[in-house]
């Protein structure tokens, strides 16, 4: 099917609150789910390689301008990812991935946050094979919860779905699909009681179709779906319209040489109703998707065809029948992706996920709030260093540094210190001189190339005694 962009440099006529911008460290980060707050603000939810210390989920709340309100992370020395956030009416649900601690390999992760960001409580779901969980829905008396689990060692892994109380204690536990690769990705609670899930069923070859699940509101099948070709089709995510007809967003590979996105409509009963893919050129890529209040749909994705380089970032906007109707790409000379996506109270719409192209980091959160139209009136991107991860001052000093951990042959930034050149080192746990160098009068430190370990910088001045900060170091 041929589609037309329209690129983003043209203003919106509508006079609404639109920006970009990239949210970070000096790592990796980014954005995989984005909802508007009570507040007309915004939280995001992903991923760090910025701070602590083998990648941790991070969480960062903005105001309707997107300037950064507050931000968290969290997570042990293992790795730790969010995959979707809720929005509650006195906080926050998060969902996704830890190693630390588990039952075993990874577990399932759930954690209910106050509208601070502080931790209230976190459960842990799974086997001691791996388990994964990608989406949350939340109800009045508790939560819906998706993704993938290893726990019988004769299958690939299956679509898993459960169901828990406000305190995130399991009622009931569903796996289904077949012996090959399967996975739930999105799921939505439906008018019963019972929920909705989207995502892939494999096969013996290697390649998937797209799969949609309706589970009764104790736990059982009630139906499902598989459809594709012989290629790959997976669907990410998904909605549910007023009449309960199923909407659903993803990828095929088969029907060009090139991948495509994925758009369908499956009704209340489980049938399918259509099946659009849409691209062209090259690779496309679609994650989450929403039905529109004035009719059609919205899609969060990539595309390689159109933009400034590489992946960009990509709004789809489709008619009531799934025909494309009008998109947009944003990002800049490098890899930019659209994971997720919300409908915004003033008619337009928020997507969110990561950038290669801005940011002080290898990869940075990339937010950007559209017009109804879908457009920016700037192309400007603002770039937030985020300093989540600085050491906070301790008592009688106020100099802080962040951020910490940091990578191998990474920058660290000093403050609230006298802004002049000033010569450092890096010692080992034993005391041996390991770099050195000189910060300049911007507070920055280049760090030296290291193994991952703890080690003291020293920054010495006018005085005699040097400042000294427990660093500790991450292989790149």
């Amino acid at each position: 099917m041929i589609c037309f962009i329209s690129l983003s440099g043209f203003a919106t006529v509508q006079a609404q609150i639109t920006w970009r911008r990239s949210y970070g460290g000096h790592g990796s980060d980014a954005a995989r789910s984005v909802k508007q707050t009570i507040d007309g603000g915004y939280v995001v939810a992903g991923s760090t390689g910025s701070f602590g210390t083998g990648g941790d989920g991070y969480l960062v709340k903005l105001d309707e301008l997107g300037e950064v309100q507050w931000s968290r992370y969290f997570g042990g020395a293992q790795v730790d990812e969010f995959h979707d956030v809720e929005v509650l009416s006195d906080g926050y649900l998060v969902v996704g991935i830890t190693g630390s601690p588990s039952n075993g390999g990874y577990d399932g992760l759930l954690m209910r946050l106050d509208a601070s960001g502080a931790l209230q409580w976190r459960q842990n779901y799974g086997s001691m094979e791996w388990d994964f969980l990608y989406s949350v829905d939340a109800v009045e008396d508790g939560y819906f919860l998706s993704g993938t689990t290893y726990s019988d060692p004769s299958l690939g892994g299956e679509c898993w779905i459960l169901r828990t109380d406000l305190d995130g204690e399991v009622l009931w536990s569903t796996t289904t699909g077949g012996a090959d690769e399967d996975e739930a990705r999105g799921v939505r609670a439906s008018a019963d009681g019972g929920c909705v899930f989207a995502g892939s069923l494999g096969d013996v070859n290697g390649g998937s179709n797209a799969f949609v699940g309706k589970i009764d509101p104790g736990g059982g099948v009630e139906w499902d779906l598989s459809w594709g070709t012989d290629s790959v089709d997976k669907a990410f995510g998904l909605d549910i319209m007023d009449d309960g007809s199923i909407i659903v967003g993803g990828f095929t590979r088969g029907f060009a040489s090139y991948q495509q996105l994925l758009l369908a409509k499956i009704d209340p009963t489980g049938a399918l109703i259509w099946s659009n893919n849409i691209g062209q050129i090259t690779d496309w890529e679609g994650h989450a998707v929403r039905a529109r209040p004035t009719g059609g749909f919205a899609m969060a994705a990539y595309t390689k065809a159109f933009g400034f380089g590489g992946k960009d970032m990509y709004l789809l906007l489709a008619d009531s029948d799934g025909q494309y109707e009008f998109g947009t790409t944003f990002g800049g000379v490098e890899d930019d992706e659209a994971n997720a996506l919300d409908l915004t109270a003033d008619g337009a719409f928020v997507v969110a996920g990561s950038t290669d192209s801005y940011g002080p980091g290898t990869k940075a959160m990339f937010v950007v709030k559209t017009g109804t139209d879908g457009l920016t009136e700037s192309q400007d991107v603002d770039e937030y260093f985020d300093p989540v991860g600085m050491d906070l001052p301790v008592a009688g000093r106020s100099e802080s540094i962040g951020p910490n951990p940091v990578r191998s042959n990474g920058m660290l930034k000093v403050y609230n210190l006298e802004r002049q050149t000033r010569p450092f080192d890096f010692r080992d746990e034993l005391g041996r001189i390991v770099g050195s160098g000189f910060m300049g009068p911007q507070g920055v430190v280049q760090v030296p190339s290291l193994a991952t370990g703890v080690y003291w910088l020293r920054l010495y001045g006018p005085s005699l005694q040097p400042l000294v900060f427990r660093i500790v170091v991450l292989e790149q």
